[in-house]
């Protein structure tokens, strides 16, 4: 880690497995600020678990993953979705939807946006505008 720049994210030692089978097998990166990470591979490689494991929805055997310096394992999951997006590979949208559409999906909206859904749900028929548009707005508050 260079002097000027702060530690983003830090997996350590990372390992996971479904039923037995190791996918991830003691994997570990540092991501500093402003850097981009590509993860590619095969399929089965285990790219998709490192992304679902790095953001909570699935929980390693073991290792650590921080994001900021703390474990995520002691973040509430709101504090996660502020500093790690996630879309995933596939998705049920019944609506189009342009690139930035989907990925601002995988973000958690700010408090001014929900208050905002909040007064429109209250609003005449903004229940049902929500609801058509999908937004899964049950779970925000």
């Amino acid at each position: 880690m260079t002097a000027d720049k702060r530690l983003m994210l830090k997996v350590s030692d990372l390992v996971f497995a479904y039923s037995g089978v190791k996918i991830l097998d003691w994997v570990s990166l540092e991501l500093e600020e402003s850097e981009v990470l590509v993860v590619i591979g095969p399929n089965g490689a285990g790219k998709s678990t490192l992304i679902r494991c790095m953001n909570r929805v699935l929980n390693p055997q073991s290792g650590t993953i921080a994001l900021d310096g703390v474990d995520i394992r002691d973040m509430k999951r709101m504090e996660i979705a502020r500093k790690l997006g996630y879309v995933p590979q596939a998705s049920k949208n019944s609506f189009p939807a342009t690139v930035l559409d989907t990925v601002l999906m995988g973000r958690r909206p700010p408090r001014w946006m929900e208050e905002q859904l909040k007064r429109c749900q209250e609003s005449s028929g903004g229940s049902e505008a929500i609801e058509f548009a999908g937004s899964g707005h049950e779970g925000l508050y």
